[in-house]
């Protein structure tokens, strides 16, 4: 979709978000939830700086989730609460992506 011909965000329906699930977990790479984190949350579908300070135009919801509510410790000790458990991980069009090394989730 080419975002310079979207029309105004003021005129449109509401839109579908889409869920976006960060995994955390003891000993995760802050780049690696962080950077993700940072791109979906301020993805917008309106061009502008103006868009940003708005969810109106946002296409997905973008949160955190780990094995338990729990806070995690991510690298350089860097404590971190999940927005959800697994348990509570919202299901429907849900991504997550997986953050630094696998073998630390077993």
């Amino acid at each position: 979709m080419n975002v310079a011909n979207c029309p105004d965000s003021k005129s449109q329906l509401p839109i579908e978000k889409y869920n976006v699930g960060i995994l955390l977990f003891d000993g995760v790479e802050v780049l690696d939830f962080g950077g993700p984190f940072e791109v979906f949350s301020r993805t917008r579908l309106s061009p502008g700086i103006e868009s940003r300070r708005s969810e109106e135009t946002a296409p997905f919801r973008v949160f955190t989730v780990a094995k338990n509510d729990a806070p995690v410790t991510a690298t350089g000790e860097l404590q971190v609460v999940p927005r959800y458990s697994f348990e509570q991980h919202l299901r429907s069009n849900s991504w997550s992506f997986l953050a630094g090394t696998a073998h630390a989730l077993s």
